[in-house]
């Protein structure tokens, strides 16, 4: 396996659910223009974290995204274009998200998921 990744504490993170990962390839999600073709035709709209590809047949398997913050506000929206593409492909896509956390810093308040997220992306299957 080949695990693109736009960093390379998203690869070791990534690597390491999984022990078939461990000796899979690192390779860095560059700029436009600068990757392989099907990477670029995932990256089209937006560069999600983690592009997991069968070195075989250079086929992505896989789409993650993940964040610490809470999807309400732009935040969720801004990764929707990540996850339309890898649909767009039929890839498989992953979006690891927390229900419940601080929006930012230590002096905010905690905020929830908005459940119509959830709902949204059962609809659209």
């Amino acid at each position: 396996m080949i695990i693109y990744a736009d960093s390379l504490i998203e690869f070791k993170w990534f690597q390491g659910l999984n022990k078939n990962f461990y000796d899979s390839k690192y390779i860095k999600i560059e700029g436009r223009n600068n990757n392989p073709p099907v990477i670029e035709e995932i990256i089209k709209y937006d560069r999600p974290d983690i592009i997991l590809v069968d070195e075989k047949e250079h086929k992505p398997l896989l789409v993650l995204e993940k964040t610490r913050e809470v999807p309400s506000g732009h935040n969720v929206g801004q990764r929707m274009a990540r996850m339309v593409r890898a649909a767009e492909m039929n890839v498989p896509f992953i979006f690891f998200i927390p229900f419940r956390a601080r929006k930012h810093g230590q002096m905010t308040q905690i905020l929830n998921m908005n459940q119509r997220i959830i709902f949204i992306f059962s609809i659209c299957n």
